[in-house]
């Protein structure tokens, strides 16, 4: 849902200012690296937990590790995308360990594809769920707070079925100047 929700950072802007914001090279540059090195710490984790739950194969060549693991879930059959999981193994360390590499939006949604499989093979989740973004601006609404000249509520979030699954909200103050002397 984090993911999701990131992915619309853009968004937000078009609904709350005037005219097109441009991409924000900080945040595309980070967030998709954040997300592919938590991306495969879940996988990793999912994989331990189910070779301890269900006293699994576990490598010999490197055991404890996320290449051991995807080893040993291939070799029992377990996981067909044992290629794709190392891949993005790989991927994960050139970007956790060597500065020149970088994650683009569209290398998540590679990785996302992958472990959601492994995840399923593994039966930890089943069909990926589906979300709607949404923003709101409503209408400005004059004040009774002294000071406080008109507030105006924002709101961004997910809809999972037709019901929020995560909103962010807050209300803008336009302060009355002329309540404070003008200002000049």
């Amino acid at each position: 849902m984090d993911l999701e929700l990131a992915r619309h950072y853009r968004d937000v802007y078009f609904t709350f200012t005037i005219g097109a914001q441009p991409a924000n090279p900080i945040i595309d540059e980070l967030l998709p690296a954040l997300f592919l090195l938590r991306i495969v710490s879940v996988v990793d984790d999912a994989m331990g937990n189910y070779q301890s739950a269900s006293a699994g194969p576990t490598s010999r060549a490197a055991p404890g590790s996320l290449y051991g693991r995807i080893e040993s879930l291939r070799a029992a059959g377990i996981l067909s995308g044992a290629d794709d999981l190392n891949r993005l193994r790989e991927r994960r360390n050139q970007v956790a360990h060597e500065l020149q590499h970088s994650v683009k939006w569209s290398d998540i949604e590679y990785a996302v594809e992958v472990v959601h499989r492994a995840l399923q093979e593994l039966a930890f989740v089943t069909d990926r769920p589906s979300f709607e973004f949404y923003a709101v601006r409503e209408a400005a609404e004059n004040s009774n707070e002294p000071g406080i000249m008109m507030t105006q509520r924002c709101y961004y979030g997910l809809k999972r079925d037709g019901r929020k699954a995560i909103e962010v909200a807050w209300t803008t103050k336009f302060h009355d100047e002329s309540a404070s002397g003008g200002g000049a």
